[in-house]
């Protein structure tokens, strides 16, 4: 269940949105399936762990790539800089 309580929730106010993918990671996934499982469990968990500790929000995940935002571009540069 995803945890909404750093959603935004201002309607109407700007919001910072943050876009992350695995570069290459297809070829990645064709080369080495079973490092690329634990590489992908590695990478999520540090994510969503950077997103909880910087109060933003998870949108959308898909394969490896986030969808974050929040209402604080700083907190979200922050997040970034985690990466």
């Amino acid at each position: 269940k995803r945890d909404n309580r750093n959603a935004p929730r201002k309607s109407g106010a700007p919001l910072a949105v943050m876009f992350t993918d695995i570069e290459m990671s297809t070829s990645l996934w064709a080369e080495h399936p079973g490092a690329m499982a634990d590489a992908l469990q590695l990478h999520h968990n540090e994510i969503r762990s950077l997103i909880k500790k910087h109060m933003c929000y998870e949108v959308k995940t898909i394969g490896d790539a986030f969808m974050v935002v929040s209402d604080s571009p700083v907190r979200l540069l922050r997040l970034a800089m985690g990466l």
